[in-house]
């Protein structure tokens, strides 16, 4: 849900701040550029970075009404954000509406309770006792809970045909006959959005490092089915990880930069220091390790590799610059060392 401010107790109502707030969230921006936000007390200047497509993205979510039952917001539509194509609106709140009422019974059931269920439902009910029991407990479950919870999530609305969609249409009364192939295809795409949207704020409860683990088993198990179908909510899902994780990579090969340029600098006299700032590179590259792992075997991996290269290149130069320079030959192997790590 949207929390008040810690200094003077004020939270987002209006469209407009509540689609800015979602900008000043992992849905658009990373941690190290919301880290920054907050010590310089500059949150319009990232609001004012978004592009124009992230920020039609932040108002289309807020128009989801599941979403905005999960954050706590009213349930009143929000055509001043931007207008929708009304019946195929309607129906979709129909849609919604009905599987909602059909949840009532689960709401109190925890993720792994969900999971276990083996109850005859529509696929429709499943995702949504998942997707609310995912919201509340993402935060606290494993990372094995998470994946099987995305994993089922994905399957359920990838088995979902035209056929069954137009079934379920008319169990809860909303009828398609009027809805062209287009809009039904719209229809489609919302529901899959509307997954996708609140799957990416429950994952907003989850540490960094659980994070990185996640989306290291979610890659594997994507590769690992045998139909090596690729289900369109995961691919979704990598898109939002590869590019959140891009930025931190090279956010953090920065700061690797700096930190060889001040070890370079430092003056014999200041042995030790030079030591502090290698023990702290080796720490940040650990963690850059882990943040580029879930990328590998994929077309950004290209991009990876580059920083990667980069970063080696200059390990080596402050390996040698170390052992000739300074005769040091023990942070000139730790150096050195790195370089071959990050292979």
């Amino acid at each position: 849900m949207f929390a008040g401010c810690n200094h003077c107790g004020a939270k987002p109502t209006q469209a407009g701040e509540l689609s800015d707030s979602l900008l000043l969230s992992r849905f658009s921006a990373t941690e190290e550029q919301l880290a920054q936000a907050i010590s310089e007390r500059s949150p319009k200047v990232l609001i004012q970075a978004a592009s124009a497509a992230t920020r039609e993205a932040a108002a289309t979510a807020l128009e989801d009404e599941q979403l905005r039952n999960l954050l706590q917001l009213n349930t009143e539509p929000m055509a001043q954000v931007r207008p929708k194509k009304e019946r195929v609106a309607e129906v979709f709140d129909q849609l919604l509406r009905s599987t909602e009422a059909e949840c009532t019974q689960y709401r109190d059931f925890g993720l792994e309770q969900c999971l276990l269920q083996s109850d005859s439902v529509s696929p429709w009910v499943s995702n949504e006792r998942l997707l609310t029991a995912l919201h509340g407990d993402a935060h606290s479950v494993s990372a094995d809970a998470l994946v099987e919870a995305i994993i089922d999530v994905a399957e359920k609305s990838q088995s979902i045909g035209r056929a069954e969609l137009q079934r379920h249409l008319r169990e809860c009364g909303a009828s398609s006959a009027s809805l062209q192939t287009d809009e039904l295809n719209d229809l489609e795409r919302a529901y899959d959005k509307s997954l996708l949207n609140r799957v990416v704020v429950s994952l907003e409860r989850v540490s960094t490092e659980h994070l990185i683990a996640l989306f290291t088993r979610l890659s594997a198990a994507q590769e690992r089915r045998r139909d090596k179908q690729v289900l369109p909510l995961l691919k979704e899902l990598s898109r939002v990880y590869k590019t959140h994780a891009m930025s931190v990579l090279r956010h953090e090969a920065s700061n690797a930069g700096r930190l060889m340029s001040a070890i370079r600098t430092s003056s014999t006299a200041e042995l030790e220091f030079s030591g502090v700032l290698l023990t702290t590179l080796e720490s940040l590259l650990d963690n850059w390790q882990k943040v580029a792992r879930p990328l590998t075997k994929d077309p950004v991996d290209q991009d990876v590799a580059g920083i990667r290269r980069a970063l080696q290149s200059e390990l080596q130069d402050i390996a040698d610059y170390l052992l000739e320079h300074r005769s040091e030959d023990s942070l000139s192997a730790r150096a050195s060392q790195l370089a071959l790590v990050l292979m």
